[in-house]
């Protein structure tokens, strides 16, 4: 019962960037090549979105983990 239930979210958030990250690069190499700047540019801004919200979510689930579910409604993270 003790291997199983470790929960690494550094993993987790990594992996999940990993799809916005190779777009957002995608969009600025687009930018270089092309230099315009409204499509390209827009769609590294949308994509650059993603990593906010995976790094509040591993927080929150981080805080979660520590001092458990009653205590989200009194920290900054359950507003964010």
């Amino acid at each position: 019962p003790h291997v199983c239930n470790k929960n690494i979210y550094g993993i987790r958030a990594v992996v999940s960037c990993l799809p916005a990250w190779w777009r957002f690069a995608q969009c600025l190499r687009r930018y270089i090549d092309t230099k315009c700047v409204k499509p390209h540019i827009w769609n590294a801004g949308k994509y650059s979105t993603t990593f906010f919200v995976v790094i509040f979510s591993t927080i929150y689930k981080i805080q979660v983990e520590l001092y458990g579910d009653h205590h989200r409604q009194s920290t900054v993270f359950f507003y964010l």
